[in-house]
């Protein structure tokens, strides 16, 4: 009998550990949540379109805090944030005046009250949410529509940037988009209309400027001349300064090709100090493109220089890019000499 006692021990034990997990179990189980963080309620249509404005301001902080997710296409698509995707949309907004196609009252409103909006951008002061919105509000209501709240960005600098660069965009980009004879004028003066007022955005208005006179769109359609290059200050009403060449040049190698289109501005002005101080980080192409704004100069000492610098990088290679078109434009300065 004393050897019971110890075995009927032995079974308990196993007994009162179930018990005390079923204990445990039912008590988490009854157990509050953790309270979540509350999110605005957004009331979204299936098109991801909002339905007042300040939906819409709810809807663009919770994209942000998303990261920004694109919303049409891969297994993360998000349609909720349809708003905030560059998309070529309905013309009808414009031509048919149409009040419910595929603008929201949010987007309504950048164009009704751009001060407001513009407003709240700048409270966010974020690059992309402004070049997002910016882009739709051109494609839904046209893009001279949108440059009432691109000037109210005027004293930001990135988010003006950010903002003009959309609009300029959006004609090649949204081949659905309607213009009127001359919107591409309009849209290049308030390009430069910043500008002229902020001299550290000159060299950037140009390259968009240069973007402008380059549209494939324009250029199938026949518009006429955007920019006039050869009198730039008269069309401007500004003279350009010799380091405004730099600060073209400093937006990169496509600001390089395109200085053929740009070079006649700069007539009388153009200085190879602007260039041999970038010449390190430019591609022999890029030189080619700067070397016709030489040319157009009559400055064929400089296109020799050019020359012998692309000769001097290629030496190594003869096959190379370098030493291809340093005989290139070897041959071009006798050339460009005979056609003055």
């Amino acid at each position: 009998m004393d050897d019971a006692v110890p075995c009927s021990r032995h079974l308990l034990r196993p007994l009162w550990r179930l018990i005390a997990w079923a204990l445990l179990a039912l008590l988490s189980a009854c157990a509050p949540e953790d309270p979540q963080p509350a999110r605005s309620p957004v009331s979204t249509r299936p098109s991801g379109r909002v339905d007042s404005i300040a939906d819409g301001w709810a809807l663009a902080d919770r994209w942000v805090a998303d990261g920004r997710p694109d919303a049409s296409g891969g297994p993360l698509a998000r349609p909720e944030y349809e708003i905030f995707t560059p998309r070529p949309c309905c013309i009808h907004c414009r031509t048919n005046r149409s009040r419910d196609c595929c603008g929201s009252p949010w987007s309504r409103s950048a164009v009704e009250s751009p001060a407001a909006f513009a407003s709240e951008l700048l409270k966010r002061r974020d690059v992309e949410l402004t070049k997002r919105v910016v882009t739709n509000v051109g494609s839904e209501h046209g893009v001279l529509a949108a440059i009432p709240l691109v000037r109210e960005l005027d004293a930001d600098e990135p988010l003006w940037r950010a903002a003009i660069a959309a609009l300029v965009a959006e004609p090649h980009s949204s081949t659905n988009t309607v213009f009127e004879p001359g919107d591409f004028a309009r849209l290049a003066h308030e390009v430069w209309r910043h500008a002229s007022s902020a001299p550290v955005s000159r060299g950037f208005a140009l390259s968009l400027l240069a973007t402008l006179s380059g549209q494939e769109y324009c250029e199938e359609r026949g518009c006429p001349d955007i920019v006039d290059w050869k009198h730039f200050g008269t069309w401007s009403g500004t003279a350009l300064r010799a380091d405004d060449l730099g600060g073209y040049l400093d937006e990169g190698p496509t600001a390089w090709r395109a200085a053929g289109k740009v070079c006649p501005a700069f007539r009388g002005k153009l200085h190879t100090d602007a260039l041999r101080s970038r010449l390190d980080d430019a591609s022999a192409d890029a030189i080619l493109g700067v070397s016709e704004c030489l040319c157009s100069e009559g400055d064929t000492g400089g296109i020799l220089e050019l020359a012998t610098y692309l000769r001097r990088r290629g030496a190594n290679d003869p096959l190379s890019r370098d030493a291809r078109v340093a005989r290139e434009l070897q041959a071009s300065s006798s050339t460009c000499a005979r056609t003055l």
